[in-house]
């Protein structure tokens, strides 16, 4: 039995751990394991994740042991009905010791010992794949056209992409509310699925043939769930609802029998008719000012001399009036900040009695007329939307690493420490631990890309697909590529502002495949691990990173004007705000930048595999969607890795900046203030003129 040491968790998944490997030892080839945790029972199937590593090494080494058997069901029972497993277990505390009882040896003689040792692994090692998922080896030489693999009946093909071949993006996948028997046999095909694709992804011989089976998992995923998925209605024409007649006595079927079913419907309609019509709110705070406001008259009805009670109910629809009014102010602000503020100030100047509207206010546009409404399409035609994204994702110039004006940038990057801690951060291959952490950080609400398979797939089925994915990514690292399929975003167009045919006054949104920023996500996360611990992220940057940093430039900032009040001397600050900031910094900027930073190559290459050949379609075109536009410059919107390269790149000039002499603010004898950014908003300082004309005259160095 466990130790009494061991928590209850871990103790479930050992009792759990020894009955399936004592079956296994027995020969036994169908097992039905009824438990009381549903956590662990959950876990096991897969529905739940788990952040304990210890857990996770459990887990593994159950699912181990559950693939010797042909056919196990995990039951959840309550812990009433598992009296006698507990009366056993507490003997087995009380006694301290470990005795095994078995059916077919009483004795406990002949029984294999199925003893868990006490120190289990954080990191338990993948299972080999089955022998049956080997890709078999072609007899003849294929020929160069075939852009698949044809294995088993099978046509793995990766994705080619071209101005005659544009992708069509699939609907997104949502699965219904699943009985317990759909979920384990849903589970059960996931699992065999990415155990096939696993083993073919890992006896693949080259980078073409992996690419097709890597490329065909969202998609053949999205296949099999399909008998799981919710039925897509199509919209009705909505006729007007014609009263409801009684039909004649002797006209309905059976000839008996209606007559009653008739008057007890109308019965319960007249019932209907006199009931209260529920409350239709919009949210739950005003479904809270119903209740309020009911609690209100009936207080006021029953006891309105108790003066106290009726001025606490009062106090309480008061609040809850304030409330919406700071939803509805939060809202308004979130769609536009600047009238907002001046419905804030107006109301200020009416309560005060001033009627003279504000400078803001009279130089406010006229309103753009309403048109018909917006149903998301853009009405640019898809030829020149192509020319406009294509300008505007071609780089001006060549990016020259060893010009002139980056002396003083290749200069403070030389004077950075060696970058010796973790280094297995950037040289080890994706675990599945890396792979479940990222999955649980993922949002499952988040807009799939081309195959249509969401986060809440992949978190819905993560223990079945973790060996898939796993194999996938590895094979990725280890090719220092990615498929094609991968590299394909699908742009939607939101409108801004203005005119509605300029291309401009549209913000581009990126979607791109969730299997695919998994996988950068890992590469974040690790990028951004090894920066921290090397010391490469400046200080003054705080964009992207675990800290309140707003919070702290705002202070830093405050300190300033304070004291430059105080001691009435000079400050000088100047903000950026960089145009299209993330969409113009060219890629080999990235990897020089990167590599002048300590960062293997390796890994620079399984960057620049992303960013190679990589394309991107407008799907609300007016006449339906554009030709693929390459990606020559920029970094991907949407991607988790996006912003670290990008904080990657222009962290030479902050520590440019930073290096800069008689610029900046003495804060004290070893603080000095020369620049604030948090990601591409940038914030100089200085207290004399002459220290920000050097600053400024670095930052236009950096941006030539």
């Amino acid at each position: 039995m466990p130790s009494s040491s061991e928590t209850n968790n871990t103790a479930e998944y050992t009792a759990l751990l020894l009955g399936m490997r004592a079956a296994a030892d027995h020969g036994a080839t169908r097992v039905h394991v009824e438990g009381d945790s549903t956590l662990v029972i959950q876990q096991v199937r897969g529905i739940f994740a788990t952040r304990s590593t210890r857990l996770r090494g459990l887990r593994k080494s159950v699912k181990a042991e559950m693939a010797r058997m042909e056919h196990v069901t995990l039951h959840h029972i309550d812990r009433q009905a598992n009296g006698h497993a507990d009366r056993l277990a507490n003997a087995a505390l009380d006694r301290r010791k470990t005795k095994l009882e078995c059916g077919l040896h009483p004795d406990g003689q002949g029984c294999s010992s199925t003893a868990v040792t006490t120190a289990v692994p954080s990191v338990v090692p993948d299972r080999p794949p089955s022998s049956t998922a080997a890709a078999p080896t072609p007899s003849a030489e294929p020929d160069e056209t075939e852009q698949g693999d044809i294995d088993d009946g099978e046509v793995y093909a990766a994705m080619c992409i071209g101005p005659d071949s544009v992708p069509e993006r699939r609907p997104r996948l949502r699965l219904r509310q699943l009985s317990d028997t759909e979920e384990e046999e849903a589970g059960a095909i996931v699992e065999r699925l990415a155990a096939t694709l696993a083993g073919k992804i890992t006896d693949a011989s080259d980078w073409a043939t992996a690419e097709g089976y890597i490329t065909a998992l969202p998609y053949t995923l999205y296949d099999k769930l399909q008998p799981f998925a919710q039925h897509r209605h199509q919209p009705r024409p909505q006729h007007r609802q014609q009263p409801q007649r009684d039909p004649p006595l002797g006209t309905h079927d059976g000839g008996h029998g209606q007559p009653s079913t008739s008057r007890s419907r109308r019965r319960r309609a007249k019932d209907r008719l006199r009931r209260r019509p529920p409350r239709i709110t919009r949210h739950h705070r005003e479904h809270r000012l119903d209740e309020a406001l009911d609690d209100l008259r009936a207080v006021e009805h029953a006891s309105p001399h108790d003066r106290p009670a009726v001025a606490r109910a009062r106090r309480r629809v008061g609040r809850v009036n304030s409330a919406i009014a700071q939803q509805q102010l939060r809202h308004k602000f979130d769609k536009d900040e600047k009238a907002c503020v001046d419905g804030i100030l107006a109301a200020a100047r009416a309560s005060r009695g001033l009627a003279t509207p504000s400078a803001s206010a009279s130089r406010q546009p006229p309103p753009v007329p309403s048109t018909a409404a917006d149903d998301g399409s853009c009405p640019i035609p898809s030829d020149e939307l192509h020319a406009f994204f294509t300008a505007v994702n071609t780089p001006a110039g060549t990016f020259e690493p060893m010009a002139p004006v980056g002396v003083p940038f290749r200069s403070a990057v030389a004077h950075l420490p060696a970058a010796t801690s973790q280094p297995e951060l950037l040289s080890d291959a994706p675990t599945t631990d890396d792979i479940e952490d990222q999955l649980q950080r993922a949002r499952g609400s988040s807009s799939p890309g081309l195959d249509g398979v969401g986060y809440d797939i992949y978190k819905a089925f993560a223990a079945q697909l973790l060996p898939a994915l796993h194999a996938a990514f590895a094979c990725c690292w280890r090719h220092k590529q990615v498929p094609q399929s991968w590299k394909v975003g699908v742009v939607r167009l939101l409108f801004k502002k203005g005119e509605r045919t300029e291309p401009a006054n549209w913000r581009p949104i990126c979607l791109q495949q969730a299997i695919y920023k998994l996988y950068a996500g890992v590469l974040a996360r690790r990028l951004t691990r090894w920066l921290d611990a090397n010391g490469r992220h400046a200080d003054t940057q705080k964009g992207f990173r675990a800290m309140n940093g707003c919070g702290e430039h705002n202070f830093l900032a405050a300190t300033l004007v304070d004291q430059a009040r105080r001691k009435r001397r000079e400050l000088h600050v100047v903000w950026y705000d960089f145009a299209n900031a993330f969409g113009s910094v060219p890629h080999d900027l990235l990897w020089e930048a990167l590599e002048r930073q300590g960062v293997p190559s390796p890994f620079i290459a399984c960057c620049r595999g992303l960013y190679a050949d990589a394309v991107f379609t407008v799907g609300n075109a007016a006449d339906g969607t554009t030709a693929p536009i390459a990606l020559r410059v920029g970094v991907f919107q949407g991607c988790p890795l996006s912003p670290h390269l990008f904080t990657a790149a222009i962290a030479p000039l902050l520590h440019a900046l930073k290096r800069l002499p008689d610029t900046g603010v003495q804060l004290s004898s070893v603080d000095r203030l020369g620049a604030s950014a948090y990601a591409d908003d940038l914030k100089i300082f200085s207290g004399t003129e002459g220290g920000t004309k050097r600053q400024h005259a670095l930052v236009a160095d950096f941006l030539r």
